[in-house]
């Protein structure tokens, strides 16, 4: 099982490198790594016992889950697209 949890992370990494034109696609890449290190950390701490650990793991990913849909939101208020081209377009 870790194997196939190995497998799928590098696969969401390929996704996130070759699909980086909408921030919506790399959040779901992001979302899918994160699941793969999820099952890969609840199989190491169903060995060592060390719960604690993966709960915080969750709230870190659930923050920052949060604040990349915010960003989202903001820069389709903002620009009108959710493709990065136009975040790197800020003018200073």
């Amino acid at each position: 099982m870790m194997i196939v949890s190995l497998v799928s992370f590098v696969f969401g990494l390929m996704a996130f490198l070759m699909n980086h034109k909408h921030i919506l696609s790399l959040l779901l890449c992001f979302e899918f790594m994160y699941l793969c290190v999820f099952i890969m950390l609840m199989m190491v701490v169903g060995m060592s016992g060390m719960i604690l650990n993966v709960v915080i793991y969750l709230i870190v990913i659930v923050c920052e889950a949060s604040l990349g849909l915010s960003l989202l939101v903001v820069s389709v208020f903002f620009y009108g697209s959710d493709k990065m081209g136009s975040v790197f377009m800020l003018k200073c």
